[in-house]
């Protein structure tokens, strides 16, 4: 399923996940849920049912509400950290690091990653609510 989620994303997916399940006769099995726009529905399933297992697919329209983002860097003691800020009506509501930055600085200055995460974020709060 991780080469099926990986050309869905390709294809435009918003979101890709698998969720275990107990299937009829006590058999384990796997959901594969996808988030995707409506003009890629037919690609998408078409995808589906020629790289996975699947006999058929079940489609339900959902509605989507979409907070603003940005990204911006802010200037930190560890150095610069490009982090992604929320909004609603335009305004700032939150701020986070990106996994990838915080990963880079850890292994920059050789701190824990957690611990570079939470000093990042209380920072960016700081400078950007």
């Amino acid at each position: 399923l991780g080469y099926a989620q990986e050309r869905l994303f390709a294809i435009g997916a918003l979101d890709v996940w698998n969720t275990p399940i107990q299937m009829k006769k006590n058999r384990p099995g796997t959901v594969l849920s996808v988030l995707v726009p409506k003009d890629k529905e037919r690609e998408a399933s078409e995808l589906i049912l020629r790289e996975t297992p699947t006999l058929g697919i079940r489609i339900r329209n959902v509605d989507r509400y979409v907070a603003g983002r940005e990204m911006t860097t802010i200037q930190t003691d560890m150095g610069p950290v490009a982090v992604k800020v929320k909004l609603l009506d335009g305004r700032p509501v939150s701020a986070a690091p990106e996994p990838d930055e915080v990963g880079r600085v850890a292994r920059e200055t050789g701190r824990p990653f957690q611990e570079v995460y939470q000093r990042v974020t209380e920072e960016a709060r700081r400078q950007l609510l």
